[in-house]
């Protein structure tokens, strides 16, 4: 977030953020120690009571929950709770399905790391060589972008104007065109700045068609859906691949929950355009074996051929400022629980969901809800599995005033659209009796600072995530 008048300083949101990655041999050695607890310290035996009272504690503000928690290739928990439509009173079964919003994107980077597996393709080669002559029309200048930038959401593309979501079939577009009509100007230099980029990850889905000769939708379903015997989820945009998924998406009612506020939202279908960055849907186990192909054990992941692909794939390829803390893996995202885990989270107009698991235990949980922006159990269910951060109390010497009004990244600063740039994306930042503590004049929430450098973000309701202060020009996305 950017310090609006005086750019002095910027917070890393860390949805995103991971954190110094403990050494694997004292992790290892944890884990033996642990054996049949998850890393908050639950026992097996003991998960289905503690979520079950997670739940009902929660059931009065929520529409249906579906979600897991795996060990590996085991299924520790699963349940459906709540209803698919409130007014029909019909239930959430396994046969409900929900939009994965931008967990989607994780479709095109296991695409991408297999062509790269295959030779294919050079994640540090400059993109240009893969695309279309001239199909780039709006970088600033000749600087190479690679598909490691698009990964990491630092290509430099600003936010889209055009829009890239119709409630009308007849608009659907080629992926090719939707990203030509759509195309945003360049407004940093690659690799400087992180500014999420639902335009820049469907780009990384084209460049995979140009280079396997296939439709992105059938890549996928050929090389991912099909090996993992996935076929109750749909990626297309109007779920055209998987008639049954549009069929059950139809009887799917979404829901805005918040507080004491409730708004019946309908059907809430949209067809996205560039849709490889967050149109798949389908129900919770196909996306429990999508997850757990991330972590096979001593297994073969059945997204590649090799063993050392994924271990590629879950190394970190950006970090936070000058520090150690994992930021990003290859398209993955970062965040610092008890453990470190790494995934992703998605929001559609209807839908919230997220995968999220630490790569060194194996333990992972996917969560998907029929409501917008729903946190309470997406972000709250981490701290119960994953634990607690455990340096909330580190030694501060310093205690800077953070106060002031920040803008994000993600924004627009060519064309028209740019007066709306401090319309839509401030956040006031306000002082309190204790230095250390600031609330945010919009909403609710509180930051602490927990370090010298480091400060936590509750929001209330379950989402909570540690922020890092560094004086680059960067931010860490959202991850809708």
């Amino acid at each position: 977030m950017k310090k609006y008048k005086q750019s002095v300083f910027f917070l890393i949101m860390v949805v995103l953020i991971g954190a110094i990655l403990w050494p694997i041999t004292a992790r290892a050695s944890e884990i033996r120690e642990t054996e049949n607890r998850v890393p908050s310290g639950i026992e097996y035996s003991e998960l289905n009571d503690e979520i079950t009272q997670f739940i009902n504690q929660r059931k009065s503000g929520m529409a249906s929950v579906s979600l897991a928690v795996f060990d590996n290739q085991e299924t520790l928990y699963a349940v459906n709770e709540g209803y698919a439509d409130i007014d029909l009173a019909t239930k959430a079964d396994e046969n409900t399905v929900y939009e994965w919003g931008s967990v989607s994107k994780l479709l095109v980077w296991v695409s991408v790391m297999q062509l790269e597996e295959q030779g294919l393709i050079d994640l540090d080669e400059d993109i240009r060589n893969y695309l279309p002559e001239a199909f780039l029309t709006k970088c600033s200048d000749d600087t190479p972008i690679t598909m490691t930038h698009l990964m990491n959401h630092t290509a430099g593309f600003q936010e889209t104007t055009y829009d890239i979501e119709t409630t009308e079939t007849t608009k659907l577009v080629s992926l090719e065109k939707a990203l030509a009509q759509s195309e945003p100007p360049q407004i940093y230099e690659p690799g400087t700045v992180c500014a999420y980029s639902n335009w820049g990850t469907a780009l990384a889905a084209y460049i995979v068609e140009t280079i396997s000769g296939e439709d992105f939708a059938d890549y996928v379903d050929g090389h991912i859906f099909k090996p993992l015997g996935i076929r109750k989820t749909s990626l297309a945009p109007d779920c055209s691949d998987n008639l049954w998924v549009k069929e059950q998406r139809a009887k799917l009612n979404c829901y805005s929950i918040y507080e004491n506020q409730y708004q019946d939202l309908g059907k809430s279908i949209g067809y996205i355009l560039l849709y490889p960055s967050g149109a798949a849907t389908g129900t919770r186990n196909d996306f429990l074996i999508f997850a757990k192909a991330f972590v096979p054990g001593e297994g073969q992941s059945p997204f590649f051929q090799k063993k050392d692909t994924l271990k590629r794939m879950l190394e970190a390829t950006a970090y936070y400022g000058e520090s150690d803390i994992k930021r990003n893996a290859h398209g993955l995202w970062a965040l610092q629980y008890g453990v470190d885990i790494i995934g992703h989270s998605g929001n559609t107009s209807g839908c919230t969901a997220s995968l999220f698991f630490d790569p060194v235990s194996g333990i992972g949980v996917v969560v998907m809800t029929n409501e917008l922006g729903e946190t309470a159990y997406n972000y709250g269910l981490l701290s119960l599995v994953f634990g607690e951060y455990p340096n909330k109390t580190a030694e501060i010497t310093k205690t800077p005033d953070q106060s002031g009004i920040y803008t994000s990244m993600r924004t627009f600063e060519k064309g028209f659209p740019r007066v709306y740039k401090y319309m839509g994306s401030l956040l006031p930042l306000s002082k309190t009796a204790d230095p250390t503590v600031f609330k945010p004049a919009i909403g609710q929430g509180i930051l602490t600072q927990v370090s010298d450098e480091m400060y936590w973000m509750d929001n209330e309701n379950g989402w909570e995530y540690l922020m890092y202060h560094t004086e680059a020009m960067t931010e860490a996305p959202v991850l809708r």
